[in-house]
């Protein structure tokens, strides 16, 4: 399995997860925990997420499209996990979901 994410593809699932945590409006303590544990697992630098705030939506799904399979899984579930790590999963969090899902051709059999 390779998940050895460059460092662009990284900034692209920084942007799509911190888009998730706040499109409801309210970025919450479990949300910056999770997204600190994904900076963890990515090894993605505070600078590179500061970097993500000039990436354009369409220039990230992109990069997502472009996954291997391994990788568009990992998105999956970290998509997923942002999005219920709250307890409370509100439509425009799964409206991002289905967004990146769609455009970046990532099936419902992923997991």
């Amino acid at each position: 399995m390779d998940l050895n994410f460059t460092s662009l593809e990284k900034k692209a699932i920084a942007k799509v997860l911190i888009d998730i945590a706040i499109a409801d409006n309210k970025a919450d303590s479990y949300e910056s925990a999770y997204f600190v544990q994904i900076q963890e697992v990515l090894n993605i630098s505070v600078a590179e997420i500061e970097e993500t705030e000039y990436m354009s939506v369409a220039g990230c799904l992109k990069i997502i499209k472009n996954f291997t399979p391994d990788k568009k899984a990992a998105m999956v579930f970290m998509m997923r996990e942002m999005i219920k790590v709250d307890g409370d999963i509100s439509d425009e969090e799964f409206s991002i979901f289905q967004t990146v899902c769609e455009f970046a051709e990532i099936g419902p059999d992923v997991e």
